[in-house]
């Protein structure tokens, strides 16, 4: 009896740690004085910075509320600034859904099976079955589901497997921005 006990009071922590991690998800699209717009995951936000892995190449930036870089592992460098970032929050999870009902067109985020969480556009829906444009890469998918279970049916040249399971499909929120330049 203890261990059941046990085993329902863990189950039920690891479920609701996953379930705190998935809502605090966001997407963040940062662009730069070049002209470049990159998407990225919000790893921390404080009232005055935002600190952000972006997806192409998992570097990790900081910024402040000014739009100065804090800190920065990939090209960009400490102490230049940017012109906007946009974060779009989780909003609700759509894996479960005995029908997805998402627009073509618009940005969903998608958890795949090995914790990653990549964003990209609707491009076609059907009762059990959608295809997405990631932005990062640009990489086009086809999700199948499969008994319950969606899997990548198809890919042009993304590098999750046919098979492959995903973890959550999920709604974003309308952005939000943390900084604009004026």
């Amino acid at each position: 009896m203890k261990s059941i006990l046990c085993f329902c009071l863990f189950a039920t922590l690891f479920l609701n740690t996953q379930l705190v991690h998935c809502q605090d998800i966001a997407m963040v699209s940062v662009g730069f004085r070049d002209g470049k717009m990159y998407i990225g995951k919000k790893l921390d936000m404080t009232e005055n910075t935002i600190q952000v892995e972006f997806l192409h190449t998992h570097s990790v930036y900081e910024f402040d509320k000014n739009g100065n870089i804090l800190s920065s592992t990939g090209s960009y460098l400490v102490g230049d600034k940017v012109n906007i970032i946009d974060v779009s929050k989780y909003k609700k999870s759509r894996y479960s859904d005995t029908e997805l009902n998402i627009e073509p067109g618009r940005t969903v985020g998608i958890t795949f099976n090995d914790g990653q969480v990549y964003f990209g556009n609707i491009e076609s829906i059907s009762e059990n079955s959608f295809s997405i444009s990631f932005l990062h890469t640009g990489s086009n998918y086809e999700m199948l589901k499969d008994n319950g279970i969606w899997i990548v049916n198809w890919t042009d040249k993304g590098t999750y497997a046919l098979g492959t399971k995903l973890l959550d499909i999920f709604e974003l929120n309308d952005g939000e921005f943390f900084y604009v330049k004026q």
